[in-house]
């Protein structure tokens, strides 16, 4: 924070960033608060495997959103990636992932995980070629106000 209330051009920054980083923290805060909210009824081990699909997920909300094509290849790595997380997360398991068990504390979870996936998208849309320590600051700034 001194770093950009004492940089006459970072502080001037501000006022251009704030408004739109207040969308992007606003996601971000939503992800925060239904995990907290949802790790009251459900596992760290739920909430670990269902957060693996975010990138998946966030690859398809860009496929609507900007038209961005998931080529064989790509999709290929996001299953392996998934299913390589999956492996670390159960220990290998493959019992311990089969009996795994899905509740109302994960349904609040996966929304918090969709949450994260608009905070992605929304930086892609809304970012304007701020300075990035500013950016940052604002977006920091605003998940705190949100949080409060």
């Amino acid at each position: 924070m001194p770093l950009i209330l004492f940089n006459k051009k970072y502080r001037n920054g501000i006022a251009k960033a704030l408004p739109r980083s207040l969308v992007m923290s606003l996601f971000y805060a939503i992800f925060f608060i239904c995990m907290f909210e949802a790790l009251n009824s459900t596992t760290a081990l739920n909430t670990g495997t269902l957060y693996t699909l975010v990138p998946f997920i966030t690859a398809i909300f860009s496929w609507f959103i900007f038209n961005e094509r998931i080529s064989t290849k790509m999709l290929f790595v996001y299953l392996l990636g998934i299913a390589g997380t999956c492996w670390v997360i159960f220990g290998g398991d493959i019992h311990a992932l089969l009996a795994l068990s899905l509740n109302s504390g994960d349904a609040l979870f996966m929304a918090g995980c969709i949450s994260m996936v608009c905070f992605s998208i929304s930086m892609k849309l809304l970012y304007r070629g701020d300075e990035m320590l500013v950016s940052v600051f604002c977006t920091l700034l605003g998940g705190a106000f949100w949080m409060l």
